[in-house]
């Protein structure tokens, strides 16, 4: 099924602004030198970042209403080959029941007990029971409170503060700067 873009217009809109845009990048030379070519940047930004927004929301539109239309296809596909499976004689196995056909097997899996616990009142049975096999300790750093005692000497070693010893197990990395657009009053 092909669908249609939605609005003409748009498209050759669309169009213009990925020429324009292709043309600026092709042209190493060209650069933003005041504050009005600056905020057309910024407006260039927005409507791309508009555009994705409205094409994302298009297509997800279509593609949820397709996946609707697939899954009550299957569910009710899949009911009535049920109804269909009930009917027929099949192969039975202590697990599952099975029927053969030369698309694909129907099959129906018995029900099987699912055990669940509580940790806590499961922990606390086995300490009354004699089960301390059964019981886990497990060891473990507190970085949040580990880490208001370090601090990054000049070199980028990690040491405690108040001892003055170097913490071998922590190494410090610096991130690239990244430059950002934090503000955009563009409508």
């Amino acid at each position: 099924m092909r669908t249609r873009t939605p609005c003409p217009k748009l498209k050759r809109m669309k169009m213009k602004r990925m020429l324009e845009t292709e043309v600026m990048q092709a042209d190493e030379t060209w650069k933003i030198e005041n504050d009005q070519q600056a905020e057309w940047a910024l407006k260039k930004i927005h409507d791309a970042k508009s555009e994705l927004e409205y094409w994302t929301n298009y297509y997800n539109g279509l593609i949820d209403a397709l996946k609707g239309r697939t899954e009550n296809t299957v569910n009710f596909m899949t009911m009535k080959l049920g109804e269909y499976f009930r009917t027929v004689p099949h192969k039975e196995t202590k697990t599952k029941e099975k029927y053969t056909l030369p698309s694909g097997d129907l099959v129906l899996v018995k029900p099987k007990s699912v055990w669940t616990h509580d940790d806590a009142a499961l922990l606390e049975w086995a300490k009354k029971n004699g089960r301390e096999d059964c019981v886990k300790t497990t060891e473990k750093v507190s970085w949040a409170d580990l880490k208001k005692n370090l601090a990054e000497a000049k070199d980028g070693t990690i040491y405690d503060k108040e001892t003055g010893i170097v913490c071998g197990a922590v190494t410090a990395s610096k991130s690239d700067p990244e430059f950002t657009i934090e503000r955009m009053n563009v409508e």
